[in-house]
Protein backbone atom coordinates (compact mmCIF):
# COMPACT_ATOMS: atom_id res chain seq x y z
CA UNK A 1 0.00 0.00 0.00
CA UNK A 2 1.16 3.45 -0.83
CA UNK A 3 1.04 6.31 1.40
CA UNK A 4 0.46 9.78 0.47
CA UNK A 5 1.54 12.35 3.09
CA UNK A 6 0.23 16.06 2.14
CA UNK A 7 2.08 18.97 3.79
CA UNK A 8 -0.19 22.11 4.33
CA UNK A 9 -0.01 25.78 5.55
CA UNK A 10 -3.40 26.76 6.93
CA UNK A 11 -3.07 30.28 8.04
CA UNK A 12 -5.77 29.28 10.05
CA UNK A 13 -8.20 26.33 9.32
CA UNK A 14 -11.18 27.23 10.87
CA UNK A 15 -12.23 28.68 8.09
CA UNK A 16 -10.51 26.31 5.82
CA UNK A 17 -11.69 23.05 6.49
CA UNK A 18 -13.83 22.37 2.98
CA UNK A 19 -10.49 23.36 1.29
CA UNK A 20 -8.71 20.71 3.47
CA UNK A 21 -11.31 18.05 3.20
CA UNK A 22 -11.09 18.84 -0.97
CA UNK A 23 -7.31 18.39 -0.93
CA UNK A 24 -7.36 15.40 0.93
CA UNK A 25 -10.02 13.89 -1.55
CA UNK A 26 -8.11 14.77 -4.98
CA UNK A 27 -4.83 13.92 -3.69
CA UNK A 28 -6.01 10.55 -2.00
CA UNK A 29 -3.33 11.11 1.59
CA UNK A 30 -3.82 9.17 4.45
CA UNK A 31 -1.42 11.46 6.15
CA UNK A 32 -1.74 15.21 6.67
CA UNK A 33 1.02 17.24 8.14
CA UNK A 34 -0.21 20.61 8.91
CA UNK A 35 1.25 24.16 10.38
CA UNK A 36 -0.74 27.25 11.29
CA UNK A 37 -3.88 25.70 12.80
CA UNK A 38 -4.45 28.76 14.53
CA UNK A 39 -6.39 26.74 17.02
CA UNK A 40 -7.14 26.61 20.51
CA UNK A 41 -8.63 24.47 22.95
CA UNK A 42 -12.20 26.03 22.89
CA UNK A 43 -12.00 24.21 19.20
CA UNK A 44 -12.76 19.94 19.26
CA UNK A 45 -11.10 18.16 16.62
CA UNK A 46 -14.50 17.44 15.08
CA UNK A 47 -15.10 20.91 14.22
CA UNK A 48 -12.34 21.45 11.61
CA UNK A 49 -10.92 18.24 10.17
CA UNK A 50 -12.65 15.59 8.35
CA UNK A 51 -13.71 12.43 9.42
CA UNK A 52 -11.79 9.01 9.25
CA UNK A 53 -8.92 10.83 10.84
CA UNK A 54 -6.93 10.50 13.84
CA UNK A 55 -6.00 13.65 15.19
CA UNK A 56 -2.74 14.56 16.69
CA UNK A 57 -2.53 18.33 17.51
CA UNK A 58 -0.30 20.96 19.45
CA UNK A 59 -2.41 24.53 19.97
CA UNK A 60 -0.39 27.20 20.76
CA UNK A 61 -3.08 28.50 22.55
CA UNK A 62 -1.92 32.61 21.60
CA UNK A 63 -2.14 34.39 18.23
CA UNK A 64 -0.70 32.22 15.42
CA UNK A 65 1.05 29.41 15.19
CA UNK A 66 -0.43 25.34 16.25
CA UNK A 67 0.96 22.10 14.39
CA UNK A 68 -1.51 19.03 13.54
CA UNK A 69 -1.00 15.52 12.07
CA UNK A 70 -4.18 14.07 10.51
CA UNK A 71 -3.53 10.11 10.26
CA UNK A 72 -6.11 7.92 8.29
CA UNK A 73 -8.42 5.84 10.53
CA UNK A 74 -7.48 2.75 8.43
CA UNK A 75 -3.68 3.46 9.54
CA UNK A 76 -2.69 2.26 13.18
CA UNK A 77 -0.74 4.80 15.13
CA UNK A 78 -0.14 6.58 18.81
CA UNK A 79 1.23 9.66 19.92
CA UNK A 80 5.02 10.33 20.68
CA UNK A 81 5.61 12.40 23.49
CA UNK A 82 8.37 14.72 24.24
CA UNK A 83 7.89 16.21 27.89
CA UNK A 84 9.52 19.42 27.97
CA UNK A 85 9.82 20.04 23.95
CA UNK A 86 10.34 23.30 24.01
CA UNK A 87 9.07 24.11 20.21
CA UNK A 88 5.88 23.89 18.13
CA UNK A 89 6.25 20.21 16.99
CA UNK A 90 4.03 17.16 17.08
CA UNK A 91 4.37 13.20 16.65
CA UNK A 92 3.39 10.09 16.02
CA UNK A 93 3.78 6.41 15.00
CA UNK A 94 2.25 4.67 12.15
CA UNK A 95 2.31 1.41 12.49
CA UNK A 96 3.08 -0.07 8.81
CA UNK A 97 1.64 -3.68 7.54
CA UNK A 98 4.86 -5.47 7.04
CA UNK A 99 5.60 -4.70 11.00
CA UNK A 100 7.55 -1.77 11.01
CA UNK A 101 6.70 1.69 11.75
CA UNK A 102 6.79 5.42 10.47
CA UNK A 103 7.89 8.33 12.93
CA UNK A 104 5.51 11.28 11.49
CA UNK A 105 6.55 14.74 12.52
CA UNK A 106 4.99 17.91 11.86
CA UNK A 107 7.49 21.11 12.94
CA UNK A 108 6.78 24.89 12.98
CA UNK A 109 9.22 27.78 13.47
CA UNK A 110 8.01 31.21 13.79
CA UNK A 111 9.46 33.18 11.18
CA UNK A 112 12.54 35.57 12.77
CA UNK A 113 13.02 33.65 15.60
CA UNK A 114 16.15 32.66 16.69
CA UNK A 115 18.18 29.01 15.76
CA UNK A 116 16.77 27.31 19.51
CA UNK A 117 13.41 25.67 17.79
CA UNK A 118 15.35 23.76 16.00
CA UNK A 119 17.98 22.45 18.04
CA UNK A 120 14.81 21.44 20.22
CA UNK A 121 13.64 19.16 16.81
CA UNK A 122 16.98 18.04 16.55
CA UNK A 123 16.98 16.61 20.43
CA UNK A 124 13.63 15.47 19.88
CA UNK A 125 14.80 13.41 16.38
CA UNK A 126 17.53 11.99 18.92
CA UNK A 127 15.13 10.28 20.77
CA UNK A 128 13.11 8.98 18.11
CA UNK A 129 13.56 5.15 18.23
CA UNK A 130 14.80 3.50 14.97
CA UNK A 131 12.85 3.40 11.86
CA UNK A 132 11.56 5.15 8.74
CA UNK A 133 11.27 9.21 10.20
CA UNK A 134 8.84 11.69 8.16
CA UNK A 135 9.00 15.08 8.93
CA UNK A 136 7.14 18.52 7.33
CA UNK A 137 5.78 21.38 8.60
CA UNK A 138 7.21 24.93 8.13
CA UNK A 139 10.78 25.70 9.19
CA UNK A 140 10.47 29.45 7.87
CA UNK A 141 14.01 29.30 7.09
CA UNK A 142 14.51 30.76 3.84
CA UNK A 143 18.20 31.65 3.55
CA UNK A 144 19.26 28.05 4.99
CA UNK A 145 22.10 26.01 3.09
CA UNK A 146 21.05 22.50 4.11
CA UNK A 147 24.10 20.85 2.81
CA UNK A 148 26.55 22.55 5.41
CA UNK A 149 23.44 24.17 7.57
CA UNK A 150 24.92 27.14 7.52
CA UNK A 151 22.72 30.48 7.17
CA UNK A 152 20.49 29.32 10.56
Amino acid sequence: TNLIVLNVNCRSIRNKTDDLAALILVTGASIVIGTESWLDQSISDSEVFPVHFTVYRKDRNVSGGGVFLLIHESLKSCKIDFNGLSCETVWCRVYLENGNYLSVGCFYRPPASDASPVFSLYNALSVVEDGFVVIGGDFNLPEIQWIDITGL
